[in-house]
């Protein structure tokens, strides 16, 4: 067994003598860690599951942001996330007729007995048209353990960004 006095680091053990002048390259450890990066500049691995976290920053894909509008307004309907969350990303009207949806639901739910839940979904097909400049309607499934519902969103461009003018959940 080693005692703490004959053990030596692999960082601080000398390198053994060369022949030739005396010089030594950069110092490196291999055990560095690249900068952290902030939470606005991390990435996304490409997986099945698109969340509302991915609502942070403009995407510049609509398609992308209509998954991911579809997801969060399915959790809106099913109570599991707030319909504040994603508010940025709805006009008034929008929003208004994703209140509606979101109480409907729970009025149903609470005749029934059932307490709202979130239950793991994901994206199926998702089409688009583009029946303008600046304008793209679409359609996205989402698929759940027990059924599979169509969101309908209409995304208008304001500026640099893309707004759902319309969001229905069918």
């Amino acid at each position: 067994m080693i005692s703490a006095r004959e053990h030596t680091d692999n960082r601080t053990r000398p390198e053994p003598a060369t022949r030739g002048p005396a010089t030594r390259g950069p110092e490196t450890r291999p055990d560095t860690h690249p900068p952290r990066r902030s939470h606005s500049e991390a990435t996304t691995t490409g997986t099945a599951v698109v969340t509302a976290a991915h609502l942070t920053a403009a995407p510049t894909d609509p398609k992308s942001l209509m998954e991911s509008l579809a997801l969060s307004a399915m959790e809106i309907v099913n109570g599991g996330r707030d319909l504040e969350k994603i508010a940025r990303w709805l006009t008034e009207s929008a929003y208004a007729s994703l209140r509606l949806r979101r109480s409907i639901s729970q009025q149903s739910r609470q005749a029934v007995g059932t307490a709202s839940r979130r239950e793991p979904m994901y994206c199926g097909r998702t089409r688009t048209c583009s029946p303008r400049h600046g304008v793209i309607e679409g359609v996205t499934m989402v698929h759940t353990r027990l059924r599979t519902r169509a969101v309908i969103i209409r995304l208008e461009k304001h500026g640099n960004r893309w707004i759902a003018s319309q969001l229905s959940v069918l």
